[in-house]
């Protein structure tokens, strides 16, 4: 899959390291940190819903912080440690699975839960995700697999 222009820069700053991509970027914390909690970055550009999500994961004793869109989701993650990745996936610009694809470049390691209201992502998609959800389902089954992927042992890099 070709990474846009802006994709592309994001992550050859990424390998550049994280000092300097820290002075670039300084995106607004809309976050529920807490220093002793796994921390998942909501990515969603329907404002309503990563707000939801981010309340939800926070009483379930996560860590969020929450992204309005593709770009800034992006920024967090190649400047915070992030954990998990909880993305939706039809958002204008770029989609999900671009999104997903950079976040591998980045931080190969990070699982990714996809969440969409189609009742599939496309194949070329599937590599970059380690979960897939459709919308609708109750909230429960998403934090089952939260757990699930939180919980699974680290492969390398």
């Amino acid at each position: 899959m070709a990474l846009s222009v802006n994709s592309a820069l994001l992550v050859r700053s990424c390998n550049r390291g994280y000092t300097s991509l820290r002075a670039q970027f300084s995106p607004p914390n809309r976050g529920f940190l807490v220093d002793d909690r796994k921390t998942i970055l909501v990515i969603d550009d329907y404002e309503t819903s990563a707000a939801g999500w981010g309340l939800y994961l926070h009483n379930a004793k996560y860590s969020v912080e929450t992204a309005y869109g593709p770009e800034e989701g992006l920024q967090l993650f190649a400047i915070r440690p992030i954990d998990l990745v909880l993305l939706d996936y039809a958002m204008p610009a770029i989609d999900g699975g671009q999104v997903a694809a950079t976040m591998k470049q980045i931080k190969p390691n990070v699982p990714i839960l996809m969440l969409s209201g189609v009742p599939q992502v496309p194949e070329q998609d599937l590599a970059y995700i380690d979960a897939f959800v459709q919308k609708g389902q109750e909230p429960e089954i998403v934090l089952q697999k939260i757990e699930q992927l939180l919980n699974r042992p680290q492969q390398a890099a």
